[in-house]
């Protein structure tokens, strides 16, 4: 069970660039690249959940635009299901305009 106890480590990984680490590895994002791309997507997924208390890592998240790399671990068998956390968890809250970041 997740609680707001539980989310004070988020804006932090933010803050002190791990989140930026992560967005750099899913931009590098190769295929066979297995575990390092799952291991991203898992901190950026966890960073950007709407327990989180805050929408700092969320804006952080949306300035790199993902969307093509998300959009492109879908087909991958080992990639799809973290692509689909940090999607659902980046447009839970409405602040995301998937239409309009996704075609830039």
């Amino acid at each position: 069970m997740k609680t707001q106890s539980l989310a004070f480590w988020r804006t932090p990984f933010g803050e002190h660039r791990i989140l930026d680490l992560c967005m750099e590895i899913l931009h590098n994002y190769k295929e066979d690249e297995i575990g390092a791309t799952n291991q991203a997507m898992r901190l950026i997924g966890n960073c950007c959940d709407e327990d989180s208390g805050s929408d700092a890592n969320r804006h952080r998240i949306l300035a790199e635009t993902p969307f093509p790399t998300l959009f492109a671990c879908l087909s991958s068998e080992e990639h799809a299901k973290g692509a689909m956390v940090v999607l659902f968890n980046l447009c839970q809250d409405g602040i995301c305009d998937l239409g309009s970041r996704a075609v830039h």
